[in-house]
């Protein structure tokens, strides 16, 4: 059975790996909790998209939930450590994730009815514990990250 998902839904997340999902419209109104740790411990960044609820943990995987069902569809090992931001361009689709290891990278999420991810674009920065990423336009060509005691903007601009 699917739910309606209101435009003013707002997720929030924890360390014990709960998401809440709120109505921000009705005084911020508790619509659900989703145990969503699986296993997979704190989830620190967390991203909604279209139905899509996207989640990232503290082991460096991304789980994607559908908002009508509320069920996890999709579970991917994206990083080797914390995930410590999550980004989505609106436009397309594409999902920016970086985390402690270094390692900054965009997925193309699925289409409805479909659970294919592919990895489309990753890059390695040295000696830097990636703490920051956001995409700089809403079609996912341009986007910028920081690490830890960074005082440095990095920016990526597709070709």
């Amino acid at each position: 059975i699917g739910r309606a998902v209101p435009k003013s839904l707002l997720a929030s997340c924890d360390e014990g790996g709960k998401i809440v999902l709120w109505d921000a419209q009705n005084r911020f109104q508790k619509m659900q909790v989703i145990d969503s740790s699986n296993g997979k411990g704190a989830c620190c960044s967390i991203s909604v998209w279209n139905d899509l609820l996207i989640g990232g943990y503290e082991t460096g995987h991304v789980q994607i939930f559908s908002l009508a069902t509320r069920k996890i569809q999709i579970q991917i090992a994206a990083h080797a450590r914390w995930i410590h931001s999550i980004d989505v361009a609106a436009e397309t689709g594409l999902l920016l994730t970086s985390s402690e290891d270094s390692f900054v990278r965009v997925w193309n999420l699925p289409r409805s009815g479909s659970n294919q991810i592919q990895l489309m674009y990753q890059d390695c920065v040295t000696d830097v514990q990636l703490v920051g990423a956001k995409f700089s336009d809403t079609q996912g060509q341009m986007f910028a990250l920081t690490g830890y005691d960074l005082i440095d903007i990095i920016q990526y601009k597709q070709k």
